[in-house]
C-alpha cells in the first residue's frame, strides 16, 4: 500500500510539474502581427470576374503595355519638333490609364467600389489598402488584434510593422492605447515620413547622375569578383547613357512641371490619404500647398492633419509611456545605400528609401559615401559609444539610442535569414533588449549579403558603394 500510494504520489508530482510548465509556456506564447507595408499587398480590380486585373502593383500586360505604346509617338514627335507639351499630354493619358482605378475624391475618399485586396497567407499577417486613412485602417487593425487574441487566447500581442505599417500601428496606438500590446518592433519605419515624398509633394523633381549610379550599385552589393565587375561595367559603360537620359527628362520637368501636376498628378495622388503619412512634418504644409486647395480638399486635410499633428507629433511621448508600463521596444534601421534618385536632396543615408534619419527617430547621419569627420565627438554624452565605427552614423541622438540598431547595407524590408534571428533574439527575451547586452548584436551591423547574415559592423567591412576599381579608373581618367 505504501508503494503504492508512493508511486501515486510521484505520478502526481510528475503531472503537476508538467501541467505547470505547459501553463508557463502557454502564458509566455503571444503571438506576433506582421503589419506589411506600402506595396507589400496588392490591389486587384473586379476581383473573382473575367476583367480582373491587378492595378497596384499594375499588371503589365494589361496595364503597362498600353501605356508605354501611348507615349512612344509623341516621345518621337517631341525629340523631333521640341514640342514638350504634345509628350506631356500623352504621359498624362497613359498615367491615367494605369492609375484611374485607385483614384480617390477631393475628399480622401474612393471614387471606385471595385478594388478589393489580393490576400495572400495569414500567419498572422495584417494587410490593408494603403491608399486609405490610417485612422481608418487602424480601427481594421484594433479588429484584427480582438481577432488573433480570442484565437490564440493570449491577452496581448507582439506588433511588428514595417515600413508604412509604422504609421498604420501608430495610429492604432493612438485610437486604443497598448494594453493589448505586449511588444512593438519598428522595422524599416516610415511613419516619421520619407524625404523623397515630401520633394515630390513639393514639387522638387531632379536627377542626378552619380545618384543614380550610387542607387544601381546599391542593387549590386556583394564583394564577389561577378559583383564588383557588374558594378564597374554600370559606372563606366552606363554613365554616358544614364547621363543623356538625366539632362533630357530634367529638360522635360523643367519645361512641364506644373503642367503635369495641376492635370494630373495633384488629383490622381494628392486625394489619396495614405501617401500623405510619407509626407515628413518639415514639408507638410509645403506639400498642403502644393498639390491641395484648402476649400476643395478640406474634408481631406482634416483627415491627413490629424495624423501629422496628433499622431506623428506624438509618437516619441507614445512609446516612452510604453516602455515605461513594461512594453517591449525596439527599433532597426537601415543606411549606407541611395534613396530614389528623383529629387534634389538625394544624398541623405537610407535603406534605398526611407531616410535613415527617420526609421530610427533622429540618428545624425553624414551625407551617403562621406563621414561625420575626423573631429566629430558624439551629441549625446550617456556612458555609452553611440558613434558607428565606419564614422556614418552618430546614434546618440535617436530618441532612444539604447534599443536602436542600424543594419549598414539592408534594402528596405528585403530581409535575409540573419535579419529574421536577430528578430527572433528581440522577440524571445524575456525584458527589453538593449544593444549594449548581446555581443552578437551590437547597435551596428552589416549585411553580409553572400552569407545572407548580419555580422557586428567593424572599421574593416566594405562599404555597399565602394569596392569598384572601374568606376575609380574612370574618374581619374576623367579627372585627368
Amino acid at each position: 500500500m505504501k508503494k503504492f500510494i508512493s508511486i501515486f504520489l510521484a505520478v502526481m508530482m510528475i503531472f503537476l510539474i508538467g501541467t505547470t510548465a505547459f501553463a508557463k509556456t502557454q502564458q509566455e506564447y503571444v503571438p506576433i502581427i506582421d503589419i506589411y507595408g506600402f506595396g507589400r499587398t496588392a490591389l486587384v480590380k473586379d476581383k473573382g470576374t473575367d476583367s480582373e486585373v491587378s492595378i497596384f502593383m499594375p499588371d503589365v500586360q494589361k496595364l503597362i503595355m498600353p501605356a508605354i505604346g501611348k507615349v512612344v509617338m509623341p516621345l518621337v514627335a517631341y525629340l523631333i519638333t521640341g514640342n514638350s507639351k504634345i509628350f506631356a499630354k500623352a504621359l498624362l493619358d497613359a498615367a491615367g490609364g494605369i492609375f484611374e482605378p485607385i483614384r480617390f475624391n477631393d475628399d480622401g475618399e474612393p471614387v471606385y467600389d471595385n478594388i478589393s485586396l489580393e490576400r495572400g497567407p495569414d500567419n498572422f499577417t495584417f494587410r490593408y489598402d494603403w491608399r486609405y486613412d490610417v485612422a481608418e485602417t487602424a480601427k481594421k487593425l484594433n479588429e484584427y488584434v480582438q481577432q488573433v487574441k480570442a484565437e490564440t487566447g493570449c491577452e496581448k500581442v507582439a506588433l511588428m510593422p514595417e515600413s508604412m505599417g509604422s504609421a498604420v500601428t501608430m495610429a492604432y496606438l493612438s485610437q486604443f492605447g497598448y494594453d493589448d500590446v505586449h511588444s512593438l518592433i519598428l522595422r524599416s519605419s516610415a511613419m516619421e515620413g520619407i524625404t523623397l515624398m515630401g520633394e515630390l509633394f513639393t514639387r522638387s523633381l531632379n536627377i542626378d547622375t552619380d545618384s543614380v549610379l550610387g542607387f544601381i550599385d546599391g542593387f549590386l552589393q556583394g564583394s564577389t569578383t561577378e559583383k564588383v565587375l557588374l558594378r564597374g561595367v554600370v559606372n563606366t559603360l552606363g554613365r554616358i547613357p544614364v547621363s543623356v537620359l538625366a539632362r533630357f527628362l530634367n529638360g522635360f520637368v523643367e519645361s512641364e512641371r506644373d503642367y503635369v501636376y495641376d492635370e494630373c498628378l495633384c488629383d490622381l495622388f494628392g486625394n489619396i490619404p495614405g501617401l500623405w503619412t510619407f509626407v515628413p512634418d518639415e514639408y507638410f504644409e509645403d506639400a498642403k500647398a502644393s498639390m491641395l486647395d484648402k476649400d476643395v480638399n478640406a474634408k481631406l486635410i482634416e483627415k491627413i492633419d490629424n495624423y501629422n499633428y496628433n499622431v506623428r507629433a506624438n509618437i516619441v511621448p507614445m512609446i516612452e509611456k510604453m516602455k515605461a508600463d513594461g512594453v517591449k521596444v525596439a527599433i532597426i534601421s537601415h543606411y549606407g545605400l541611395y534613396g530614389v534618385p528623383l529629387v534634389p536632396n538625394d544624398t541623405y543615408q537610407s535603406d534605398f528609401l526611407v531616410d535613415t534619419k527617420f526609421t530610427s527617430i533622429g540618428a545624425t547621419c553624414a551625407d551617403i559615401g562621406t563621414t561625420l569627420g575626423d573631429g566629430y565627438v558624439q551629441a549625446v554624452a550617456d556612458g555609452h559609444n553611440h558613434l558607428s565605427p565606419d564614422g556614418q552614423l552618430d546614434a546618440s541622438t535617436c530618441a532612444f539610442p539604447d534599443c536602436t540598431w542600424f543594419v549598414k547595407g539592408m534594402v528596405h524590408t528585403w530581409y535575409n535569414r540573419g535579419y529574421d534571428e536577430f528578430v527572433d533574439w528581440i522577440v524571445n527575451e524575456s525584458e527589453t533588449p538593449t544593444v549594449y547586452e548581446n555581443p552578437k548584436y551590437p547597435q551596428f551591423l552589416y549585411n553580409n549579403v553572400e552569407d545572407r547574415t548580419i555580422d557586428p559592423l567593424t572599421s574593416n567591412h566594405p562599404d555597399p558603394l565602394e569596392g569598384n576599381v572601374f568606376k575609380s579608373l574612370f574618374q581619374k581618367a576623367v579627372n585627368k
